[in-house]
C-alpha cells in the first residue's frame, strides 16, 4: 500500500460531504471497501471477490451484495470494464446524488414537517431547547422509496441521533 494512502483517505473523508451523509454502516463499508481496494494494490481501486470479503469482514454474502448495490446507486462503487469486477470509484470523481437528495427541497421540507409534528421534542430524552434531526426510522440509503415519509420521521437533539446510530452500529443494524 502506498504510504500517502492513508492520509489521502483521511483527507477526503474529512473534506468530502458525501460521506458525512452517509448513514454510519454505510460510512465504514465505504472505508472498509477502499481499504480492501487499496490491498489489491491496483490503481483501478478493485474489489477482492466477494467471497474474501465475507471472510475479511466478517459478514455475510448477502450483507455484501446489498451492500455493493446500495453503494453502485450512491456511486460510490462502480463496474470496471469488463463488468465483473467492482471498483471504488475516485473520490474527486464521485456524482453529487446523495448531497442533492439531502439539499433538496424535498428533505428540507420532510425534516421540517417532522420536527413540527413532534413539535420540537426530542422524541428520546424530551429535550425541547437545542439543535434538532430528524431521523430516518428506515434507513435513508436503504429505504429510498420512504425517504420523505413524515411516518418514517422522528425527530431527536443531536445527541440522541448520535446515540440511536451508535447503537444501530453496535447491533449491526446500520
Amino acid at each position: 500500500m502506498p504510504s500517502n494512502y492513508w492520509l489521502k483517505l483521511y483527507h477526503e473523508i474529512l473534506d468530502d460531504p458525501k460521506m458525512g451523509r452517509l448513514d454510519d454502516h454505510l460510512w465504514r463499508r465505504v472505508i472498509e471497501f477502499s481499504l480492501l481496494a487499496s490491498e489489491m494494490g491496483t490503481e483501478e481501486h478493485e474489489l477482492p471477490i466477494i467471497e474474501d470479503m465475507v471472510w475479511t469482514l466478517h459478514t455475510t454474502e448477502a450483507d455484501i451484495r446489498h451492500d455493493i448495490e446500495v453503494l453502485r446507486e450512491l456511486e460510490f462503487l462502480g463496474d470496471g470494464p469488463n463488468g465483473g469486477q467492482v471498483y471504488v470509484l475516485d473520490w474527486q470523481a464521485k456524482p453529487a446524488a446523495l448531497t442533492e437528495s439531502r439539499n433538496s427541497a424535498a428533505y428540507h421540507s420532510w425534516r421540517g414537517d417532522v420536527i413540527i409534528r413532534d413539535l420540537g421534542i426530542c422524541q428520546a430524552c424530551g429535550a425541547t431547547q437545542g439543535e434538532f434531526d430528524a431521523h430516518h426510522i428506515l434507513p435513508w440509503a436503504e429505504f429510498p422509496a420512504h425517504r420523505f415519509y413524515v411516518d418514517n420521521g422522528l425527530t431527536l437533539c443531536v445527541e440522541c441521533h448520535k446515540q440511536v446510530h451508535a447503537e444501530m452500529r453496535q447491533n449491526g443494524m446500520g
